[in-house]
């Protein structure tokens, strides 16, 4: 299904230019966005969740060569399964009993999501 949204001008230049530091859509930047913000089981306020969102940003030089526009999971600090579709890699998780320990997914871009203000300011938040 697809909808349209209506988003203030300066939101989605600030998203544009992510996604073209990313080198992926708007569309596709939105989606892992919201998908983050509303997963049920991602708490931020988790250190073990945080910890292998951590992993990812470490193992994301060798997941590009790979796994470029895949979705992963991570759990344990280990990579433990990838698939094209985030619902399919979902519903494969939780039949192996994964879901329980709280998996870090992500799609891999070809750069690392990060702050934007942070790259402008070479490294400090402005």
């Amino acid at each position: 299904m697809k909808i349209t949204l209506t988003i203030a001008h300066e939101i989605y230049e600030l998203i544009s230019e992510e996604a073209q530091y990313l080198k992926c859509t708007v569309e596709e930047l939105v989606e892992e966005i919201l998908r983050e913000a509303f997963n049920p089981w991602f708490d931020k306020s988790n250190i073990f969740m945080l910890s292998e969102k951590e992993v990812y940003r470490k193992m994301h030089p060798r997941l590009v060569e790979t796994y470029l526009g895949k979705f992963v999971a991570i759990s344990d600090g280990q990579l433990i399964d990838v698939d094209d579709d985030p619902q399919v890699l979902l519903q494969r998780l939780e039949e192996k009993g994964v879901m329980r320990e709280s998996p870090y997914l992500a799609k891999v871009f070809a750069n690392v999501r990060s702050d934007p203000r942070e790259r402008k300011s070479n490294g400090k938040k402005v």
